[in-house]
């Protein structure tokens, strides 16, 4: 009787084993979601945010300003320039006069020359001490205004220029053509340097020469060109002189007739450049 209860206690535990393994066990959400495998692109997704929220923003370079380079040369060029005991005086009424001025710097110390213009004006003094102490009355009012001084600076030397003067030729033959006589005058003036222009006149109304020529040099040559008074060409002495100014209102044919209403034979032109 014992044995039977025991052997059926036995069983029971037996069955109760057998029943677990066969049947599946109960578990709860969380594992469930653990073992669930997650989709590939979301799983993805998760680790680049993760990522960027874990990654530093990236800094952006600030672009450093280049800073205007001072051309020495212009400054050294603007102080040699500079007038040391000359201001120039800005922002002055139109009616200033040079007495104003006067007065105005009359405890800086001794002016030399006051030069007034249209609201401006330049105040030269004895010594560059009186000029610094009055540019330090920059700023300080003068009939109403305030004045605005600075130092003067000189202009410029302008560049000299290339002068082209004109020479009047006369004496030569002139039954010569147009062509020959500027081939001529060219090789007889070769010495005095560049010819810029050869003009041989025309008279309107026949188209005949006027036995005149004009030439352009520049100053040197045509200098040189005057010592040729009197010289030979074509075996006859020409006169070489200084052209003098067109005049206005001057009878057509006593002119140079250079212009482009003269009646002249094939080929003849204004003057050669």
């Amino acid at each position: 009787m014992a044995k039977s209860k025991k052997e059926s206690i036995t069983t029971e535990v037996e069955a109760a084993a057998l029943d677990s393994k066969t049947k599946p066990s109960k578990k709860s959400k969380r594992d469930v979601d653990v073992d669930i495998p997650k989709d590939p692109k979301k799983q993805k997704k998760e680790l680049i945010q993760a990522d960027e929220k874990k990654a530093p923003p990236p800094k952006k370079k600030k672009k450093k300003k280049k800073k205007a380079k001072v051309s020495p040369t212009k400054t050294s060029k603007q102080e040699s320039s500079r007038e040391p005991k000359t201001l120039f005086a800005g922002h002055l009424p139109f009616h200033v006069e040079k007495s104003d001025l006067e007065k105005f710097f009359k405890e800086v110390g001794e002016i030399v020359d006051v030069r007034v213009g249209k609201g401006i004006a330049h105040v030269e003094f004895a010594s560059e001490e009186a000029a610094q102490k009055a540019l330090k009355l920059n700023g300080e009012p003068l009939l109403g205004r305030n004045i605005l001084l600075d130092f003067a600076y000189t202009k410029p030397a302008p560049r000299p220029r290339n002068v082209v003067k004109t020479i009047f030729v006369t004496g030569f033959n002139k039954s010569v053509t147009e062509d020959e006589m500027k081939i001529a005058l060219r090789a007889h003036f070769s010495a005095c340097g560049e010819i810029k222009r050869i003009s041989l006149p025309y008279y309107q109304e026949t188209g005949d020469s006027k036995g005149v020529a004009y030439l352009d040099l520049n100053e040197d040559g045509f200098n040189k060109a005057l010592e040729l008074n009197g010289s030979g060409l074509g075996g006859r002495n020409i006169v070489v002189i200084e052209a003098r100014p067109k005049q206005k209102n001057a009878d057509q044919n006593s002119g140079r007739g250079d212009d482009d209403t003269s009646k002249r034979g094939p080929g003849r032109g204004n003057g050669e450049r």
